[in-house]
């Protein structure tokens, strides 16, 4: 049989928490019990077991069960899986809902280590983000893995090359519409950042928001006002975000430079959307609506966007770089502009 556990997670500051003795003999006697799932939550720092889920002899339906204990906290769910041999393999879905508060969040996510060392590899498979009830369904977890296996089989170099130019080129924006947010957490001093400029305090009406080594949202505050002042201040060789109050709107910058090296520029369109969501979280109106603008260049930040001229520019430009490859160097950069209401 396959056994689930689910880890709920709470708005908490701290993640040095302990698993509950209980919990870790629940691991080991899941079977014997015939126990499918275990449902676990955050009490005084500690992960103790809230619950019990009898097995069945359906591993669909039981897929199906999980949506009922899950809620709009974030939360793990730990797998139990049987390979051909009946050793145990054990699968870790990240349950993150897109309603979740960004500190719960970065609470879950830091607190996946815990279980993961309860899990004691080699028997740990692997991660699985879901977001959505849709996603946490046991066909679309096989068709998942089935095409990270496929993806991880050796490529010539030409393939590899090919494999990272149609990533590039795919509109991250729609992309992230089916797939889960990965959790990302905020580097230390980035809230406090992040809080002036969601409170459009006038010290801070531009940030800039980078991904640092350890996948962590790094944010600096910019003293610009308007997008002609930013120009001079973007980096021109690295991929960044930039959020901007301009003529009382906001826009948000995704500046990708066309000699920024081609893993980088695919870390940033990943990330995008899980960046934005950690912005989001400390704006002082959640109905903001955000215009969303790609940029290969400084030159393509100017006072004209959220013009009706540049908006037909912008969109004349996306919808042609569906069909073709980017502009090549001296010829019009690539800007595509979305609006959404978040």
């Amino acid at each position: 049989s396959s056994l689930f556990f689910l880890v709920g997670s709470a708005a908490m500051a701290s993640t040095n928490f302990v698993l509950d003795a209980a919990v870790t003999e629940a691991l080991g006697s899941a079977r014997a019990r015939n126990v499918r799932a275990i449902k676990i939550v955050v009490q005084d720092e500690r992960l103790v077991m809230a619950e019990e889920q009898e097995a069945t002899s359906d591993i669909k339906a039981d897929f199906e069960g999980l949506k009922k204990l899950t809620s709009d906290s974030p939360c793990l769910i730990v797998v139990r899986m049987a390979d051909a041999e009946n050793t145990e393999k054990w699968l870790l879905v990240a349950w993150t809902p897109e309603t979740s508060h960004v500190r719960d969040k970065m609470l879950y996510a830091s607190s996946r280590a815990i279980v993961q060392k309860a899990l004691n590899n080699p028997y740990f498979v692997k991660d699985y983000f879901v977001s959505t009830h849709e996603e946490l369904d046991y066909d679309r977890y096989m068709q998942s893995a089935q095409e990270e296996t496929e993806a991880s089989r050796p490529y010539t170099e030409q393939e590899r090359l090919q494999q990272e130019e149609r990533a590039m080129e795919k509109d991250t924006s729609a992309k992230s519409r089916g797939m889960a947010d990965l959790p990302i957490q905020l580097a230390p001093g980035a809230q406090q950042v992040l809080e002036k400029f969601g409170a459009q305090d006038a010290s801070c009406p531009c940030v800039e928001l980078s991904i640092d080594d350890q996948e962590q949202v790094q944010a600096q505050a910019l003293n610009c006002s308007t997008p002609s002042n930013l120009q001079p201040l973007m980096a021109v060789d690295a991929p960044r975000y930039y959020a901007l109050w301009f003529n009382k709107q906001l826009y948000f910058f995704m500046s990708v430079p066309e000699n920024s090296h081609v893993k980088l520029k695919m870390k940033c369109a990943t990330l995008k959307s899980s960046v934005l969501g950690n912005l989001k979280a400390f704006l002082s109106d959640p109905d903001q609506n955000i215009t969303q603008i790609e940029v290969r260049s400084p030159e393509d930040v100017t006072d004209s966007v959220g013009t009706p001229a540049d908006e037909q520019a912008a969109a004349q430009t996306a919808t042609a770089g569906l069909e073709a490859r980017p502009a090549p160097p001296g010829g019009r950069k690539r800007t595509t502009q979305k609006q959404f209401d978040f």
